[in-house]
């Protein structure tokens, strides 16, 4: 069966995903650690859509979706650490590519990452995105000031 995505809002499961500990401290900025220590974080339904991540019928991660414009989102992967290395984000990335294109309008996916998480620029780019640009010192990544790289591709919809 493979890889599925369901749009959800059951948000015990995205903030059950989310907030495994070695995930969230793997994933996420300073900003929102920080805020989880104090007790602050929010998971941000106000801007924020999530599908749900399915593997042989099994929660395996979250994807956090916003628009940047009305055809181009921004997307945040969120796998459980036990799919790390598997070659999972491949599978993940082709769903994503084909829920987009069945369910939306949307032409472009972006992936923002700071600078210092080469894995991350890695995989992107293994997927198809190109570098489209750096914002300097945009974000605090382990606490120093890191560039934040903005990586894209465009959803084949000729299919």
């Amino acid at each position: 069966m493979g890889i599925t995505l369901q749009e959800t809002k059951d948000l015990i499961l995205v903030k059950e995903i989310m907030l495994n500990k070695d995930l969230f401290y793997a994933s996420m900025t300073d900003e929102d650690i920080q805020l989880l220590e104090e007790n602050k974080w929010d998971i941000g339904t106000e801007r924020w859509r999530f599908l749900k991540v399915l593997k042989d019928n099994t929660p395996i991660g979250i994807l956090r979706w916003q628009f940047y414009t009305l055809v181009a989102v921004d997307v945040h992967y969120h796998i459980l650490p036990q799919y790390w290395g598997t070659g999972v984000s491949h599978e993940v990335d082709q769903a994503l590519q084909e829920w987009f294109k069945e369910n939306t309008r949307i032409h472009k996916v972006c992936i923002q990452t700071p600078q210092a998480c080469t894995h991350v620029i890695k995989a992107a780019l293994r997927e198809g995105y190109q570098l489209e640009g750096c914002l300097t010192g945009a974000t605090y990544w382990r606490g120093k000031i890191e560039n934040l790289m903005l990586l894209a591709k465009f959803i084949d919809r000729r299919s």
